[in-house]
């Protein structure tokens, strides 16, 4: 039962990642450059996205930790290749997704601080940066899921 619960907390936590990427991506494109509404998004909505993506994107390894000694008792010790492989694939896309959750996350302070030195630009360079980095994460979390409906039958 247990084991239920934590599968699924894993699969939310993915699809609260993407979800909020696939959000955050989608009001980017509906914000037009450097307006009143781009820069009050990136003061105030882009740092909400971004929490709530890190919140899921640490949720992920502690379930996934969990499942995998799951699939490593269940099978004895001894996990076939194709399980091996997908889920190292699937510890490779997770870290890229990180490393573009990051660079999403920094982009905000540093641009909001060049937007009060005057550069009017900031926030529109911020926004391209940020969607995509968030775009990323959509299409590597997408391959990522793929790769987890395969596990449970590898």
């Amino acid at each position: 039962m247990i084991g239920t619960v934590v599968l699924w907390v894993h699969a939310i936590c993915g699809a609260l990642w993407l979800g909020a990427s696939a959000c955050f991506a989608i009001a980017c494109l509906a914000l037009t450059a450097g307006s009143a509404e781009q820069r009050d998004f990136l003061q105030n909505g882009a740092p909400r996205i971004n929490r709530l993506a890190m919140a899921a994107a640490i949720g992920l390894p502690l379930t996934g930790v969990f499942n995998w000694s799951q699939a490593v008792a269940t099978h004895r010790g001894t996990l076939s290749p194709v399980f091996s492989g997908l889920l190292a694939a699937k510890i490779a896309l997770y870290l890229l997704m990180l490393c573009a959750l990051t660079v999403a996350m920094r982009a905000v302070p540093q641009s909001l601080n060049d937007w009060h030195l005057g550069d009017a630009l900031a926030p529109a360079r911020a926004t391209s940066t940020m969607l995509k980095a968030h775009a990323a994460i959509v299409a590597m979390g997408a391959i990522a899921i793929m790769l987890g409906v395969w596990l449970t039958g590898a």
